[in-house]
């Protein structure tokens, strides 16, 4: 009897003592999971370079630019992404990869280029100084294991300063006991001139294209209580929150047909989601996904269906880590109320444009240099970019959407400016292809260019002139 209670005490002594170290070691995994002050370090290298080549860092450094690349922090600044573009050199386009492995206290390195099929890694520490981290690693390389000889080489980041870095690739030469380092290629990077900032954008907008305009119209202002600023007929602009607005086109006399793919659909954010979803569940309106809500959930919505087919979501963003740049510009705007057509207390405070992409990881970069701002929202497989006041862009992997990522798509994506020749010639100086090569008229009332993304959404740009039915448009764009 005392025997089994001692094995018994010991057992239960073991399993806490054995959960203690498990707990404990939970803990430093978890910690050394983090980020921490040398991933700060690499964070420090993001954002737009010119780059400059040669065999070694000083014929790099007195070369004149011959290419571009751009440097980013990925999966929650653990990694530094370089990816470079050179117009010479014996290498043209190249991907680094580079992060700080707290497990093991070492930098480490993986990198690609468009001379081959294959990727190398190397992993290393930095000198005293913290200004050279030099990264050793070998390959199999085919050709040198049939002469009895392996490939080593280096990689050395060389941190200059936040403006200037240089990474230098050096082959190591093993036929002989010295182990001479022989300089191959180096790409020096000098932080690129700031891009001049882009002309104001006083509201976001979006196209959609009908068949029975009429009935959509009935549909946004009847139903949803949205106001009608502007009535051309075969278009009518809506205002949906402060500085986000959807305008009703004819499909007849519009850039797009009806039938084409709706590879878009419009957030509404307000904070009475479940107040609209009872509200337009009394009303019928068809739903694409029903309300969800879940505490500590970073949004909170539902999916309805307009009269022909365009989605809607209601969307709410909850106080969460990933929300946590865009809560306080949403805690600024005072949102609209409906007026008497929707149910008093359901408010619009902001709109989201959700689009879908084939490769959202370029059209963040051409976002970000197109618009001169930078991510609010990293949900993973969507991207979210402060446009207007309140208005919102989402860029969405179309494998993980609502939509798919399609060729033709039937919305175009609209910015209200009060510069739109001075948008005109930005756009033009970027690599975007225009649709219309000039600024142009429209029926004396608004001046419009169009572009095209590098997806092929079509990309408005305009300007309303001071005449008798814009009055009450320039009023509103000239008051947020």
């Amino acid at each position: 009897m005392m025997g089994g209670f001692r094995r018994a005490t010991l057992f239960a002594l073991g399993v806490t003592c054995v959960g203690g170290l498990h707990d404990r070691a939970a803990g430093q995994e978890a910690e050394a999971a983090m980020p921490g002050a040398m991933h700060q370090r690499l964070g420090r290298l993001e954002g737009e370079w010119q780059v400059h080549v040669g065999h070694g860092v000083s014929e790099a450094d007195d070369s004149s630019p011959a290419g571009s690349a751009v440097a980013r922090m990925r999966l929650g600044g653990r990694f530094l992404e370089v990816d470079i573009e050179a117009e010479r050199g014996p290498v043209r386009h190249a991907l680094y990869t580079f992060g700080f492995d707290t497990r093991h206290d070492r930098f480490a390195v993986i990198a690609m280029d468009e001379t081959g099929t294959y990727f190398v890694t190397a992993q290393g520490h930095e000198d005293p100084t913290g200004n050279r981290i030099a990264m050793y690693g070998t390959d199999d390389e085919p050709v040198m294991q049939a002469l009895g000889l392996k490939k080593e080489f280096v990689i050395v980041l060389h941190l200059l300063s936040d403006d200037h870095f240089v990474i230098e690739t050096r082959l190591v030469d093993t036929r002989t006991e010295a182990r001479n380092e022989l300089p191959f290629m180096a790409f020096s990077m000098r932080r690129a001139p700031a891009s001049p900032a882009a002309p104001t954008i006083q509201a976001t907008n979006a196209f959609y294209y009908y068949a029975d305009v009429e009935g959509a119209w009935t549909f946004y202002t009847e139903v949803l209580g949205l106001e009608t600023v502007v009535d051309y007929g075969f278009a009518k602009i809506l205002r949906v929150a402060p500085a986000s607005y959807l305008t009703l086109v004819d499909a007849r006399r519009g850039m797009h047909s009806a039938d084409e793919p709706k590879s878009v659909t419009l957030a509404i954010v307000t904070e009475q989601v479940e107040a609209w979803y009872d509200y337009l569940i009394s009303q019928d309106v068809p739903m694409r996904a029903e309300l969800s809500s879940a505490e500590g959930r970073p949004h909170d919505g539902f999916v309805a269906v307009d009269p022909e087919g365009y989605y809607l979501e209601f969307e709410r963003f909850n106080p969460h880590p990933e929300n946590r740049s865009l809560t306080p510009v949403l805690r600024e705007i005072a949102p609209l109320s409906g007026g008497t057509a929707r149910p008093e207390g359901l408010t619009i405070q902001a709109t989201v444009l959700w689009l879908y992409y084939r490769d959202v990881a370029p059209m963040q970069e051409f976002y970000e240099r197109l618009l001169g701002v930078d991510l609010l929202v990293d949900q993973g497989w969507a991207k979210v970019y402060q446009a207007s006041g309140t208005g919102f862009l989402g860029l969405v992997d179309g494998s993980r959407g609502l939509h798919e990522a399609t060729d033709q798509k039937g919305v175009t994506v609209s910015f209200f400016t009060d510069d739109v020749d001075g948008w005109f010639e930005r756009v033009r100086a970027l690599p975007v292809e225009l649709r219309t090569p000039e600024v142009t008229g429209e029926s004396g009332r608004v001046r419009v260019f169009v572009a095209y993304d590098a997806e092929g959404y079509f990309l408005e740009w305009d300007t309303f002139l001071p005449v008798a039915s814009n009055d009450e448009l320039l009023r509103l764009l000239g008051g947020f």
